[in-house]
């Protein structure tokens, strides 16, 4: 039996992860926001500048790569998430930056991501794990981050995840953070992220 449910538990989290690169390779915008920009969703972005950000959260040493991207999720939340332990999970598209500005449309979608939050704190702070599916900019091939730590869940707030693991075109890379900041919480929840990897 407990063979059976580990195979099982493998084949769930192969075709989470083929269903999640099929959406990278083959976005689905929703309907109600094809096309239009952040700024006609209602979503006010804070500019801040990159440096500062980069020399607050990283060492010395620059990173070997440095991407900077935006995504529109849904989120699916069972609870109202009040309760110590009680978790949601998100699904989305990735988009690079110019699409706030240009609108939601197939040709900056970047990849997908999923991830879950659990409430850890009586604070609202929440212990998240994303797995970010990504296009790499130098060879067109997707890559895979795994990044977990804890999150603030308040607009225009920088949270830093550690990246735990990297796949496919992103193997070569063995550390690293994301630095996300979310700028609409709701039904569409909107997210500003920057992975820096060595």
């Amino acid at each position: 039996l407990f063979v059976c449910l580990v195979v099982l538990a493998a084949d769930a989290s192969k075709l989470s992860a083929d269903r999640m690169r099929e959406l990278a390779r083959s976005p689905e915008i929703d309907a109600a926001i094809r096309g239009k920009t952040l700024k006609e969703l209602g979503v006010q972005q804070a500019l801040e500048n990159r440096e500062r950000r980069r020399a607050q959260f990283l060492d010395d040493t620059e990173p070997e790569l440095t991407l900077s991207y935006f995504s529109v999720y849904d989120e699916f939340v069972t609870t109202n998430m009040t309760a110590l332990g009680e978790t949601s999970g998100s699904r989305g598209v990735i988009y690079d930056v110019l699409a706030k500005d240009e609108g939601l449309i197939e040709e900056h979608v970047e990849g997908a991501l999923q991830g879950s939050c659990s409430l850890v704190s009586s604070d609202g702070k929440q212990l998240c794990s994303f797995e970010f599916f990504l296009m790499d900019p130098s060879t067109g091939s997707l890559g895979t981050v795994v990044a977990t730590g804890t999150v603030k869940n308040e607009i225009d707030t920088n949270s830093v995840l550690i990246i735990e693991a990297t796949g496919d075109d992103f193997i070569g890379y063995s550390s690293g953070m994301v630095i996300i900041k979310y700028t609409a919480i709701g039904a569409q929840t909107v997210m500003d992220f920057e992975l820096a990897m060595k």
